[in-house]
């Protein structure tokens, strides 16, 4: 290993790549100020743009598609300027072993920051994750062309998000620290709802999108996502969130879907607001409940 710093020795003993660090930062790429750090800890960053050479204590992490491998069995790229090739190679085979597990929990790849808070932990002492809410927009851009997918979309975020704080809540505060995580309780214009919203929610998704049907199935998703936040807390469950979540996703492997709307650009801002409140309701049950 090469050395940078002089606290290199005693911060940085990646034990063989046993590995085992006192201090781990995991910078994600949402928005949000990066807090002062020590710059002798290593810092895990994630997709560095091509030709981008991590300094210093930097880790890049890429998944094999945004960096554009044709190796799909290498699902992750490390870059480090402090790592030489075999250590870098340990930590992509140590990434690696923990998809299978989360990919069984989340029907779907997970993703790469995901990964790597469920690797940090098992290497360090503290880790420290910032600028990661695991939580993309669903809104399309009006130009885009109708049939291409949102990258974004092919991960369970909200399943992501369930297995987040399940890891905070087995983890002392000095073990995970995730801020991030919290979301803001979103905006409403309807005061109640008369209803349950979950249930018709479901009725929605279920619904068949025939041309003559699809408005009226999306003036309903704009009624819901205009709900008062905790009207739906009302009535939400672990359960019937977590039955919830494949309707957020798509499945990579499969050219058919059912989830029209997340192609859709009038649907995909109201199921934008609607998979916020979602998100909001499943944190609010894991603070009342410590886990979900």
């Amino acid at each position: 290993m090469r050395t940078t710093g002089k606290k290199s020795n005693e911060c940085c003993y990646w034990a063989g790549i046993g590995i085992k660090l006192p201090t781990l930062y995991i910078i994600g790429n949402g928005s949000g100020q990066i807090p002062d750090k020590d710059q002798y800890q290593p810092c895990v960053i994630f997709n560095p743009p091509k030709g981008y050479q991590p300094t210093g204590l930097e880790v890049g992490i890429s998944n094999w598609k945004q960096y554009g491998s044709k190796d799909k069995q290498r699902y992750f790229v490390v870059e480090s300027s402090f790592l030489d090739k075999p250590q870098i190679e340990l930590l992509e085979q140590g990434l690696a072993n923990f998809v299978q597990a989360l990919q069984e929990n989340l029907d779907c790849f997970p993703s790469t920051g995901l990964v790597a808070v469920h690797y940090g932990i098992h290497i360090s002492k503290q880790v420290n994750v910032y600028r990661m809410p695991l939580k993309p927009s669903l809104e399309r851009p009006l130009d885009m062309f109708q049939r291409k997918p949102l990258p974004c979309v092919f991960h369970n975020w909200l399943g992501e998000r369930r297995i987040g704080f399940n890891l905070i809540n087995l983890m002392d505060s000095d073990r995970l620290s995730w801020p991030s995580l919290y979301l803001d309780k979103p905006p409403s214009e309807y005061p109640i709802a008369q209803t349950d919203p979950f249930l018709e929610l479901l009725a929605l998704f279920k619904a068949s999108p025939l041309e003559d049907n699809k408005s009226a199935l999306i003036a309903g998703f704009q009624t819901l996502s205009q709900y008062e936040p905790t009207a739906w807390l009302n009535y939400a469950k672990g359960e019937m969130l977590k039955s919830l979540e494949p309707y957020f996703f798509l499945d990579r492997d499969s050219r058919y879907t059912s989830n029209w709307w997340l192609y859709d650009y009038a649907a995909s801002k109201p199921l934008d607001k609607i998979l916020h409140i979602l998100m909001w309701c499943q944190q609010k049950l894991y603070l009342r409940k410590g886990g979900l």
